[in-house]
Parts: C-alpha cells; structure tokens; sequence
C-alpha cells in the first residue's frame, strides 16, 4: 500500500488524490499539482511542483546554523519550499490539517522557533 504522499524524485513530493484535495489550499499557494500516473497503482496521484519560493528568511542571521525566519514574513505561509533547498516547510495549521485527515507518508520535525532563541531572541 503506497502512503498518501510520498517522495516522488528530490525535490518533489507525491499527494494521493484524498491527500492533493484535502490540503489543496495550502499546496496550491505556492506551487501546483500535477498529474502523475506510478506504475502499478489504479489511485491518481499528483506532483507538488513548487512556483514561488517566499522570502522568509532573515538576512542579518544568513551565516548563522539553522533556519531563521522573519516573523513579519513568516505568517501566511503554510507550505512551501526555499530556493536551493530540497526541504518541504509547513506551518502548525498544515500539521493540523494532515493530521486530522488521518493523511500518511510525511514525517514532521519543529525546525523553528526553537533555532530562533539566543540571547535577544
């Protein structure tokens, strides 16, 4: 049994159909779905492949380890993808909405606020 999303080729991802209209709004802000037939399969999957990448990223803390985004930037943005990078971000209401659709196929690790304290942060 194939997941509802799964790694279709870095750095694209794979949405079953269930998976592709149930998270649609938030897919569909950065990026576009595309039809995708796996060999074997009878269920339409679709491609994430992603159009825009937001700036969200705090310049002054460029060189620092870690993802640092802007706070005025960062709202908004639910699922998305920086340049030159192949990880999928996404914020706390896509956790919530995957969640809730009992979706499978996609790990969640917190990758920020948690980078963002120090001191003055």
């Amino acid at each position: 049994m194939v997941p509802d999303i799964v790694r279709a080729a870095l750095p694209a991802l794979a949405f079953s159909r269930a998976a592709a209209e149930h998270l649609r709004n938030y897919l569909l802000q950065h990026g576009e779905l595309l039809p995708l037939t796996l060999d074997g399969e009878e269920e339409a999957y679709f491609i994430y492949h992603a159009v825009r990448h937001p700036r969200v990223m705090d310049p002054a803390r460029e060189g620092d380890a870690g993802f640092h985004f802007r706070r005025d930037r960062i709202g908004g943005h639910h699922f998305f993808q920086l340049r030159r990078y192949t990880t999928f971000f996404v914020s706390d209401q896509f956790t919530e909405a995957y969640s809730t659709a009992n979706l499978t196929g996609l790990k969640f690790r917190e990758v920020w606020p948690e980078a963002q304290k120090g001191p003055n942060r």
